[in-house]
């Protein structure tokens, strides 16, 4: 009985008849990048003081662009990394969101972060399956993965 079970699903799966995919949101199908997809917020409770003010200061501040989900998910580790997004993201506003002290406050949070979160297999995992999960939204929008 095992083994017919067995033959059963490999036929089933080898016939491309594999579980059904839940159907993607409007939100997933919106994304514009593989970050998009992931969680937008991060738990800081037991970050220093200083970094979950400058948390606060990041979620106000970067909110009003873009979601938070994309800097949250995006694997950049090094502060020259994030320092050429947060400058371009300031000028793509036009200076008006961010004061040196606010852009440095950001700064600190999001290398802090990156060094805590992004550095765990655990982080590479999550990565590879908002990957995934953007190439299926692309086929879905009718765009190359």
């Amino acid at each position: 009985m095992k083994a017919s079970w067995r033959w059963a699903m490999v036929l089933w799966f080898a016939a491309g008849c594999g579980p059904p995919q839940i159907p993607l949101s409007d939100g997933q199908l919106a994304a514009q990048s593989p970050f998009d997809l992931g969680p937008d917020s991060i738990d800081v409770s037991d970050y220093p003081r200083e970094l979950r003010d400058a948390y606060d200061v990041f979620r106000e501040r970067c909110s009003q662009c873009h979601t938070l989900a994309r800097p949250v998910n995006f694997p950049a580790k090094e502060w020259g990394d994030w320092a050429k997004y947060v400058d371009k993201m300031h000028h793509k506003t036009g200076g008006a969101l961010l004061t040196p002290a606010s852009e440095r406050m950001i700064l600190d949070f999001l290398v802090y972060d990156a060094k805590r979160r992004k550095t765990t297999p655990r982080f590479r995992k999550e990565l590879d399956g908002l990957t995934a999960l953007y190439a299926r939204v692309k086929r879905e929008r009718g765009e190359k993965p």
